[in-house]
């Protein structure tokens, strides 16, 4: 039980990487006081591509998601597992932009994005270097701490929820962000078969929906507190509405140490998308495992010139071409793997 709670951890993580900063944001402007809506219609749909990713998981469970690309592709399956790494390698960049972006304009604003950058690299090295079992673990402690926060950060809003910030309903799209959805939140699921245990696959599920669960909890709250206008003026509106849960002389200190669970978020999503990329191209051991968390850590620092450039390049380039790739290569495998499971039973 122990070992799929440590599962679950990197699922919720997994998921909520890119909520902040970047699929709330895309939530609120799409569907504005609707966004809490969109985001159950998104989380449904986003289901059956988790039931995917979940029965290609069943297919050798005992392989990793490379062992499992050389079953079932033997002749390109270099390829499918460079294009692979190259998609996660770009999300891996974009979430450490994001959390140094977020450190630099809501806590240091004077100091340098790489200082910032580097100080938090530093530890990702080290936990890359761990045994998959390891960076589970350490998944779980940030699970508990970060679900104990959520509890206390929620606790502190509940009383200044406003139920007219969620009127007029069904006046605004509800579709747009969910393909943005299926990229950000719920094909990095697809990182979970680099731990290839029974005890994983039932995780798929479980992780997917308290992560939903929190996520949909953070809308309707920061809506209901703040309002859709409020909410689309802040960059990080997750963050500001913490300065709304305590008032009075705990209010800096609180904010700061709440915030942590934001940083839980990315920082595990980007380990271990480093350590899917280089189990993916096989540079996991010697010096050589350090070429890709070099190029993602130089990549996050020059990737955008501004949050202006940012935002435009995200809501309409990334947030479409990375659930496009991701789409084709996951309904690759799940043929590939329906062909090869009724191969095997018809022989």
């Amino acid at each position: 039980m122990r070992q799929q709670l440590s599962f679950i951890s990197i699922a919720y993580f997994l998921c909520r990487a890119f909520f902040i900063g970047a699929m709330f944001s895309l939530f609120v402007k799409h569907s504005k006081q609707d966004a809490w809506l969109s985001f159950l219609i998104a989380f449904f749909i986003g289901f059956t591509i988790v039931l995917l990713i979940e029965y290609i998981a069943s297919y050798h469970p005992e392989a990793s998601l490379k062992e499992k690309y050389v079953l079932l592709f033997p002749k390109i399956n270099l390829l499918l597992r460079i294009i692979t790494a190259l998609v996660f390698l770009f999300l891996a960049t974009i979430s450490f932009w994001n959390l140094s972006n977020l450190i630099t304009s809501q806590f240091l604003n004077k100091t340098p994005k790489f200082v910032i950058a580097i100080s938090f690299f530093i530890p990702l090295l080290l936990l890359l270097n761990k045994e998959p079992k390891i960076i589970a673990r350490v998944s779980l402690i940030l699970f508990y701490i970060s679900i104990i926060l959520f509890i206390i950060s929620f606790i502190g809003l509940i009383f200044q929820f406003r139920f007219d910030n969620f009127t007029p309903m069904m006046q605004n799209s509800l579709e747009k962000p969910i393909i943005p959805f299926l990229g950000f939140q719920v094909f990095p699921l697809f990182l979970l078969l680099l731990f290839p245990q029974p005890e994983m696959i039932p995780s798929l599920k479980k992780g997917y929906i308290l992560s939903s669960i929190t996520s949909w909890i953070m809308i309707v709250t920061i809506i209901g507190v703040l309002g859709v206008e409020l909410s689309l003026i802040y960059q990080y509106p997750e963050f500001h509405i913490l300065k709304r849960a305590y008032q009075g002389v705990l209010t800096y200190r609180m904010e700061n140490m709440l915030s942590i669970q934001f940083l839980f978020d990315i920082f595990v999503f980007a380990t271990v998308s480093l350590k899917g990329c280089n189990e993916l191209v096989g540079w996991n051991k010697g010096i050589v495992s350090y070429i890709l968390p070099a190029i993602m850590l130089i990549s996050s620092i020059y990737i955008f010139k501004d949050n202006t450039i940012a935002n435009s390049i995200l809501e309409h380039y990334i947030s479409w071409i990375i659930p496009l790739i991701l789409t084709m290569i996951l309904l690759l495998l799940w043929v590939k793997t329906f062909y090869k499971k009724r191969r095997k039973l018809s022989s």
